[in-house]
């Protein structure tokens, strides 16, 4: 009997210890001032020089991006800042791999039968002034914001926008951001 007072205080201090809080994280929140002037220059000047030096830069900043975001990822929580919150007493199992061509979507455990959905890893081409280099495009034309934090540990996906001939739109409310947690 006196066991038991014990063994719920270390579960619930495990719990407590052991959960990730995100707001304690850290992950780049704007865009650099060079790659933000470039893409106005670009936008609004359309010029062979403003096009070499955007290709310059998107070059760098994507193959940065690519080489730390390479890994394999295990959900760990959610937010929406515009949504109503729902208790959600099942937990929820998801993975992400990121290879150097593809990224694979996975329920429950990582393999091919819970394989849910497999993106290119493509850039997106269409820019706006709040826009980064290293957006990724999937088959519905949706655009995606991947983002790692400082430690390289925890990564952060939104659905940011849609990609068309014409530009692109950008979602301002409503936006579900899924947090991350690398293990491998």
């Amino acid at each position: 009997m006196k066991k038991t007072p014990i063994l719920i205080i270390y579960l619930f201090l495990n719990q407590v210890l052991l959960s990730q809080n995100i707001d304690k994280l850290e992950f780049p929140t704007t865009v650099k001032p060079e790659i933000s002037q470039s893409i106005s220059k670009y936008l609004y000047v359309k010029s062979e020089e403003n096009a070499q030096k955007l290709d310059s830069l998107k070059t760098t900043e994507q193959k940065h991006f690519k080489k730390n975001i390479i890994g394999v990822w295990e959900y760990f929580d959610s937010e929406c800042s515009c949504c109503v919150k729902k208790k959600n007493k099942k937990k929820i199992t998801k993975y992400i791999k990121i290879t150097e061509d593809r990224i694979f979507f996975y329920k429950r455990k990582i393999s091919k039968k819970n394989l849910t959905q497999t993106e290119k890893l493509e850039f997106a081409s269409q820019y706006d002034i709040f826009s980064d280099l290293t957006s990724l495009v999937f088959k519905d034309n949706s655009i995606w914001s991947f983002k790692v934090d400082k430690t390289n540990n925890y990564l952060k996906i939104y659905n940011s926008g849609k990609e068309s001939e014409n530009g692109r739109s950008s979602f301002v409310s409503g936006i579900i951001t899924e947090y991350y947690k690398r293990i491998e």
